[in-house]
């Protein structure tokens, strides 16, 4: 070192960094927490280096605009105080790369975008304790992505995912602990009068169910898309089915003759209402299909499907 004490060399491309200066830094542009450089301000295209991880004293609200968060490997904001979110962004036009976030309490959202036009790319959501925390990732702002490598939970993640607008999208590939998949929420109004396109290939499934009990009951269609039910004398209430969707119902034969009443009311067509099967319990099934248009439910049914001998 030719008898001289040598800098530390800051990564090229940040202007800020969060965490402990080395020794031998200038100091300048450093903070230990995200709050403290947001208490010492925060402009529009700051460049900020997460280099340690730290635990935020409450809720880490992000209300900056346009600015690029980048989190070093392995790092990551440890919550360990009662709030209703862990980190809430009501900023807008931000970039943020391989955020951790890990839950060591019960809360309602670990990561919630309120703001517009974010990008969160890679993001890790850990639920490190037995309670539950609701939803791992929640956006209620227009034009945000997140794309997220994974999600651990040794607790329980209630929603992985949830988006409250229409133009958000949360994609997950690669989990760890909870089944791969690829969620793109409320996709599908456009801001003009032409169709919105879906390019590639995709697969939309019920959750494994068994034959619910016979009886009344209200079918919610926001929940899922396909209901099977024990033939029996019901009424059956449509719930929540949107204009232009479709869903089904799928009634497993009981050994008896029943009737069902529909809520609201059904437009079967010339044949009327349908007569339930009467067959020996669990060896035929009726598959009936809604469509809501115009603000009226349309039925139609396939009657005695069974398995072939």
């Amino acid at each position: 070192m030719n008898g001289s004490i040598q800098s530390f060399e800051k990564p090229t491309g940040f202007n800020k960094y969060i965490g402990t200066a080395p020794v031998y830094s200038d100091g300048i542009g450093w903070y230990t927490t995200m709050a403290a450089a947001i208490s010492a301000g925060i402009s529009a295209g700051d460049r900020i280096l997460i280099v340690n991880g730290y635990t935020p004293a409450g809720t880490e609200t992000w209300a900056f605009s346009n600015v690029t968060i980048v989190f070093m490997p392995n790092q990551r904001l440890t919550f360990t105080v009662a709030t209703t979110r862990a980190v809430y962004i009501t900023g807008s036009g931000n970039k943020i790369y391989d955020m951790g976030i890990r839950l060591n309490l019960t809360l309602t959202s670990g990561l919630e975008i309120s703001g517009t036009d974010n990008q969160v790319y890679g993001v890790l959501v850990e639920s490190n304790i037995a309670g539950t925390t609701t939803n791992a990732v929640n956006l209620t702002g227009s034009r945000n992505i997140v794309v997220g490598d994974r999600l651990i939970t040794l607790g329980a993640i209630t929603n992985k995912m949830v988006s409250t607008v229409n133009d958000s999208i949360a994609i997950i590939s690669g989990t760890i602990g909870l089944a791969n998949e690829l969620i793109a929420s409320n996709i599908g109004v456009s801001a003009s009068t032409v169709m919105l396109n879906v390019n590639g290939y995709s697969r939309i499934i019920s959750p494994t169910q068994s034959a619910r009990s016979a009886g009344s009951e209200a079918l919610d269609f926001t929940t899922q898309h396909i209901f099977i039910k024990t033939g029996g004398t019901a009424t059956i209430t449509i719930s929540s089915l949107a204009e232009g969707q479709t869903a089904n119902l799928i009634m497993v034969t009981s050994g008896a003759g029943y009737t069902l009443t529909w809520s609201p009311t059904v437009i079967w067509g010339p044949t009327g209402k349908p007569t339930p099967t009467n067959a020996a319990a669990g060896t035929k099934y009726d598959f009936y299909t809604f469509i809501k248009v115009g603000g009226s439910i349309f039925g139609t049914v396939v009657l005695a499907m069974a398995s072939a001998a």
